[in-house]
């Protein structure tokens, strides 16, 4: 027999997944007790901030101002002078 296959064998199974856990290496009720309650307060926590983050948008984080102005100026460059002219700031400017 290989080392490997010698040290494959020698391998021990702190998890007991195939087996029953031997009463030595049971945890007591109030570790498990804490555990749990920590899983319940961490599971209702986590549900909760999912719900609150679908309903909310970015709109609480930002201010948003903005207007809208029509001219009948077709040409830009003076339809820019009349926006300046009104003290707005132009974000983008539509011609058609």
């Amino acid at each position: 027999m290989s080392k490997h296959e010698r040290e494959k064998q020698h391998q021990v199974d702190a998890d007991y997944s195939l087996e029953a856990v031997p009463t030595s290496a049971r945890k007591g009720f109030w570790n498990m007790f804490f555990v749990m309650l920590g899983f319940t307060f961490f599971s209702a926590s986590m549900s909760v901030g999912a719900k609150l983050g679908n309903g909310l948008d970015l709109s609480g984080f930002a201010e948003y101002r903005y207007t809208l102005w029509l001219s009948a100026e077709t040409d830009p460059r003076r339809a820019m002078a009349e926006l300046t002219a009104r003290s707005f700031d132009a974000c983008a400017v539509i011609t058609g």
